[in-house]
């Protein structure tokens, strides 16, 4: 009797199919990860509604994956607080951290009929804290924690460790930071320092402290010598000037390797990318400044000019920031003098100083002030950024100073401030 031959075929088959289960499966997985809105690691950000129907009175519910972080039904607030949404019924996060990133998803019902009105989803971009060098020079990575550090690990991408501390193996470095001439490590503080930058140093940074993974995430750009620092406010418009003197023939403006603006004597203006629709961006081909409108999270990087077939002759980093918010003032006082503080939210590219009457005097968030004989002689924080500014209510030397019999007293600004809280004032004043 013949041997019988079996067939490979529905074996090849079963194989083909799960082969193409497993690609179908990761499809929509890759497409569900676009970005449809982009923050930063430490910003604010608002995950907009967008129903135009939307009262009040609507029940609403947000959910970040699968669960809930804002819920309102009846008119009572389930979960979450009333800062949590706007008026419109749009998401707000303050300080983002990693962890927020990820799809968020929202419906919204009638509160009567409690039937569904609308619903959709919107997945959240975070990045990392961007963080600027440039070729040859150091680079400082600080993961700011206020716990004590028992191990540490620092990481470039998800998987390359650079350098590595614990309480009983000690300090240890690796890949480009294998020696100490290369990279230096602070085991109390947690602070990285990269020194002699290279370009293939750039990328995301991360440390794992105590065996967490923290919550500070570094994308670092390495920066050409001449590269200009540009800041913009999200939401507004920034300028771009390649500061030319030759005749402009044609320009390409690019983030990155992509063009978004181009133009040519013979072809005429072209916009791609986040310039394609509407009214997003505007090139002068006479002087070649480029102008972007409504800046989102995500215009932030690198940008460069092309000019006559000659390039790139402008570069710049555009770092995008939010205005600062006003600052109010703390008070210690005694009866000769005073110790102000002045207290807001920190943002990143921030710094405090303070004005005597319309004279800035000092620098830093904390002031002693003297008691004198000029009653009307005012006090003001000024709290700011490159591009935003906010001052604090004026405090004069009346209210720090009350006559005596006044009302008044010493002021605190309606803050108890410990004793321990003082001596940290005052020591850092010394």
């Amino acid at each position: 009797m013949g041997s019988v031959r079996r067939s490979h075929t529905p074996h090849i088959m079963i194989i083909i199919m799960c082969l193409l289960l497993v690609f179908w499966a990761q499809f929509p997985l890759s497409f569900a990860q676009q970005c449809d809105v982009t923050t930063r690691v430490g910003d604010p950000v608002t995950i907009d509604l967008q129903y135009p129907g939307f009262t009040e009175n609507n029940e609403l519910i947000w959910k970040h994956e699968d669960k809930t972080v804002f819920e309102k039904s009846k008119g009572t607030i389930i979960t979450g607080s009333k800062e949590d949404v706007n008026s419109g019924g749009s998401l707000i996060l303050r300080r983002v951290q990693m962890y927020q990133k990820g799809p968020y998803s929202v419906e919204v019902y009638d509160s009567t009929t409690g039937i569904n009105l609308y619903k959709t989803e919107k997945n959240l971009c975070v990045t990392g804290e961007l963080v600027y060098g440039f070729i040859g020079k150091k680079v400082q990575l600080e993961p700011k924690v206020t716990e004590t550090i028992n191990s540490i690990t620092w990481k470039k991408g998800n998987n390359t460790r650079i350098a590595t501390w614990d309480r009983n193996s000690g300090l240890y470095y690796y890949d480009r930071c294998e020696t100490k001439d290369q990279c230096e490590l602070n085991p109390t503080a947690g602070v990285l320092v990269m020194k002699g930058l290279k370009q293939e140093d750039e990328g995301r940074y991360s440390a794992e402290i105590n065996g967490k993974l923290s919550e500070k995430d570094f994308q670092l750009f390495v920066l050409a010598e001449g590269t200009e620092l540009v800041y913009g406010l999200i939401g507004k418009e920034v300028q771009l000037d390649p500061k030319v003197t030759e005749t402009i023939n044609n320009i390409t403006w690019k983030k990155e390797n992509n063009g978004i603006a181009k133009w040519d004597s013979s072809s005429g203006l072209y916009y791609d990318d986040r310039c394609r629709t509407g009214n997003q961006c505007d090139l002068n081909p006479t002087t070649g400044v480029f102008v972007m409108k409504g800046l989102k999270g995500e215009d932030e990087g690198r940008y460069s000019a092309e000019i006559n077939n000659k390039g790139p002759v402008k570069k710049c980093l555009l770092i995008l920031l939010n205005p600062v918010s006003k600052p109010s003032v703390t008070t210690f006082c005694s009866e000769t003098q005073c110790i102000l503080t002045c207290v807001v939210e920190e943002t990143k590219h921030t710094k405090y100083s303070w004005k005597e009457n319309n004279e800035t005097v000092k620098e830093g968030n904390t002031l002693m002030v003297e008691k004198s004989g000029e009653q009307s002689k005012s006090y003001t924080c000024v709290f700011s950024n490159p591009k935003s500014e906010e001052h604090s209510d004026p405090l004069t030397q009346m209210d720090l100073f009350p006559a005596k019999g006044s009302s008044g007293g010493s002021i605190v600004a309606g803050v108890f401030i410990p004793l321990f809280l003082i001596v940290v004032v005052a020591g850092a004043l010394i």
